[in-house]
Formats: C-alpha cells, sequence, structure tokens
C-alpha cells in the first residue's frame, strides 16, 4: 500500500517533467512572434524585422512581428509579453526604456527583472552631442562654459518626458553641473526638426537620428558618449576626453520573453540571436542605422538590465521625472 501511494503522488510530476521536455525537444514547432511596442517603420520595428528572417533562416520556421503599439514608452506591449506563456513563441523586442519605464510611469503593472527573462541584447548605439550653427562653440568645453556663464538660457530638446533621450540629457547636465530648459518633443523627428530651425540650442540624441543634420551643415557636433573615438567619425572627441572623464552613455536594444522560459527553449533562443548578428544581411541593416552588434548571454544581459534599472531610477528621483501615465 505505501508502494502505491507512492506511485500516486509521484505520477502528475513525471508526466509534467515529460510534457516540459518534449516541448524543448520540439521547439520551434509553430510560429515564433517578435512583438513591437511600436508603430512601423521605427527603429526597434526595422530590427525587428530584420532579425525575424535570420531566425526564420534558423529555426526553419515562421518568425514573425507584431506591432502593438500603445505610448506610454512601450509599457503596453511589455505587459502584454509578461502575461504570455513562458514557451518561447511570444518574445519582445524593446530597447533602453525597458529600464527607465519603471522608475518614470508609476502604474505600470509588471516588473522589468522579474516578469522577464533576458535573452540577449542585440545592439547598442552611442550618442553625439549636437548644437545649433548660432552657438558660439565649437568644442564641448566651449559650450560647458558657455552654459555656465549663462546659467538658464541655453535649453535642449528631447523625444518627450521620460524617454532615454531626456534621462541621457539630464544626466549630461548633471557631469557637466550645467543650468539648460528642457524642451520635450513628440518624438524624434520632430525634437530634430526644432534644434535644426534654432528652436532650441542644443541636444544629447542618438547617433542615426543627428548624423544626417550633421552631415548636411544643419547642426554642429561637437563630441561622442562611446568610451572610444568612433571608426566612422575618428576627429570627433568622446565626451570624457572633452573634460567629463568617465562619461559614458549610449542605447541598447534586446530580445526579452516572459519569466520563467524554461533553460533548453532560452538556449535555443539565445542561439538564434547569436547567428543572426553574424549575419551578414543583417549586420547591414544595423549598419545601416548606427547600431553596434552586440550579442551576448542571458546572464550578462540580465546583469546589464539589473544595473540599468538602478542606475535609471537614481537619476529619475534626483531630476525629479515622473510621468502619469
Amino acid at each position: 500500500m505505501a508502494t502505491r501511494r507512492l506511485i500516486l503522488t509521484t505520477t502528475p510530476a513525471f508526466w509534467a517533467a515529460s510534457r516540459a521536455q518534449a516541448q524543448t525537444a520540439t521547439f520551434p514547432d509553430r510560429t515564433i512572434r517578435i512583438v513591437v511596442a511600436f508603430p512601423p517603420g521605427g527603429p526597434s520595428d526595422i530590427i525587428a524585422r530584420s532579425l525575424a528572417r535570420s531566425m526564420a533562416d534558423t529555426f526553419r520556421r515562421p518568425v514573425v512581428v507584431e506591432n502593438r503599439p500603445g505610448g506610454a514608452g512601450g509599457t503596453v506591449g511589455a505587459e502584454y509579453v509578461a502575461r504570455s506563456a513562458p514557451d518561447g513563441y511570444t518574445v519582445i523586442l524593446s530597447g533602453i526604456t525597458h529600464t527607465i519605464a519603471p522608475s518614470v510611469y508609476p502604474r505600470i503593472s509588471y516588473d522589468p527583472v522579474a516578469d522577464f527573462t533576458p535573452i540577449s541584447m542585440l545592439g547598442w548605439s552611442p550618442l553625439i552631442v549636437v548644437v545649433h550653427p548660432s552657438v558660439p562653440v565649437t568644442t564641448l568645453q566651449e559650450l560647458i562654459a558657455l552654459a555656465r556663464r549663462q546659467p538658464g538660457r541655453l535649453s535642449y530638446a528631447s523625444t518627450g518626458i521620460g524617454t532615454s533621450v531626456h534621462l541621457f540629457n539630464e544626466q549630461f547636465k548633471q557631469a557637466a553641473g550645467i543650468d539648460v530648459l528642457h524642451v520635450p518633443y513628440r518624438g524624434s523627428g520632430p525634437a530634430m526638426i526644432a534644434i535644426a530651425a534654432g528652436e532650441v540650442q542644443m541636444m544629447v540624441e542618438a547617433i542615426p537620428a543627428a548624423l544626417p543634420l550633421v552631415q548636411g551643415g544643419q547642426l554642429r557636433a561637437l563630441a561622442v558618449t562611446s568610451a572610444q573615438r568612433l571608426p566612422e567619425m575618428p576627429n570627433l572627441p568622446t565626451v570624457a576626453e572633452s573634460g567629463l572623464p568617465g562619461f559614458e552613455a549610449g542605447i541598447w536594444w534586446g530580445l526579452f520573453g516572459p519569466a520563467r522560459i524554461p533553460p533548453d527553449i532560452l538556449h535555443s533562443l539565445n542561439q538564434a540571436v547569436q547567428a543572426a548578428l553574424r549575419d551578414p544581411e543583417v549586420r547591414a541593416s544595423f549598419d545601416r542605422h548606427g547600431l553596434q552588434p552586440t550579442g551576448n548571454t542571458p546572464e550578462e544581459f540580465a546583469r546589464i538590465v539589473r544595473d540599468d534599472v538602478a542606475r535609471f531610477r537614481r537619476l529619475a528621483q534626483e531630476v525629479g521625472i515622473r510621468v502619469e501615465n
């Protein structure tokens, strides 16, 4: 009788384990969806579609992009994925805003760390400090000196309150010890139009958005926020070597799934991403958008996510950034 009771109590666990093993052994056996929490045509959407094509070749299964825009810094799409089944068939391509959202949107219903499985970082892009040509400076040191002589007289554009560009501009202000007025716009396009027209004087912006205006003479570039100078702009100094040692900032994109994805499925997804980042077509797409491929392990990506959540929480509290969503 004791033996019979043992069999009855262990049988459900046995079958659950068997089903899990069967799922991981056959993954994927149907379509994988990459959710993008923004409209088609933006950087996240472009990266996702390039990634989906390569992952479909690896898995020999369809990989589709599903746009789920809804404002609030991509939190609508993130909430949808957080509540999805952790089977590897629903993932989200998200940017660094994933780690910013909990600090600036107090009403979001998910935790960016506990409710997600980091799969891999995809790419990273430094930022560039630009000014309107009417600003009488040619170096970052001169800009900082001008702003210190005229506190509150200069203004900078952001892509909206609580966005990564907003926080990085505030980070630059803190490091430089300057007082510059924040003027938020609804996205990168309007912000770039405003600074090109001279409505604002300066901005710390993603390179893909600002570089065409720099090349066209509408803006003047002063420095990049990477640790080293960029090969494509060897004469442009870094912020760190322009008087702010240790300053480094950039925007990343990565792939996440819901929490508790089985290890075997997580490994398969990560390996497919690494293969995609070696794909010449994917790399060419990244190059066109100023993005440096930066694949890593789930554990490495998880550390970056945790560190950024803590960093942006401190910064948002210090400068008082809060969006009532």
